[in-house]
């Protein structure tokens, strides 16, 4: 109501007008063909070219902040433990709508990810037991995979300001799942490390080993 109450300004443009969007979404795949239902806002806006140039023209602009079922923003290794998997799920339900708890999310997830690399979630001190930081628990693993380590790192530092600075943007948050995907991938992805070997293997017998063709039994 507001933006059609607009029209009536004298200074009135065609980006004034906004609102909110309804849509049902179909997967193209023939296998798939699922529903998506997306609901967001709406926001009329010039059309500009990569310069930067008008020509006045203007189009709807959506942003979405909802769908169902979620997304599916990353897919997963089957050796990736579930209760990950539903830590991601959890975070791209409200990632459009929330950004900075998605962070959250995904920070949760690092730390199930360490638990069940066996990093231990305390440790003993002079004072007793204490429970150790997300950040002392990623130095630990590091120990035995530094190059996962840098990886979840760097979505630690997301997930921190998603609790504290509430500044995130969707964009920010899927730099962080992607991110959080790679260090999955090193872990739980074994095609890595059977390209090493396969490349290991050429390399040592300066080329494709061809077996002998067997005999014919007569």
């Amino acid at each position: 109501m507001e933006s059609k109450r607009a029209h009536d300004h004298e200074n009135w443009d065609p980006d004034w007008i906004q609102g909110s969007y309804y849509a049902i979404l179909s997967c193209p795949r023939q296998e798939c063909l699922e529903r998506v239902i997306s609901v967001g806002e709406m926001q009329v806006a010039p059309v500009v070219t990569e310069s930067g140039s008008w020509y006045g023209e203007y189009d709807d602009h959506l942003l979405p902040k909802y769908f169902q079922p979620p997304l599916n923003i990353i897919d997963l290794p089957d050796k990736c433990p579930a209760d990950i998997g539903a830590q991601i799920e959890d975070a791209s339900r409200i990632l459009f709508m929330d950004p900075d708890s998605a962070a959250n999310r995904i920070r949760v997830a690092i730390e199930t990810l360490l638990t069940a690399n066996k990093v231990p979630r305390s440790a003993t001190g002079k004072k007793g037991r204490y429970r150790l930081t997300t950040d002392a628990r990623i130095k630990r693993f590091a120990e035995k995979k530094p190059e996962v380590a840098d990886f979840l790192k760097a979505v630690k530092w997301i997930g921190n300001a998603g609790s504290h600075e509430k500044s995130l943007t969707t964009s920010d948050v899927l730099d962080g799942i992607e991110l959080f995907h790679h260090a999955i991938d090193l872990l739980y992805n074994n095609r890595r490390q059977e390209l090493a070997r396969l490349a290991t293997k050429i390399n040592q017998n300066k080329g494709i080993k061809k077996s002998r063709p067997k005999k014919p039994p007569f």
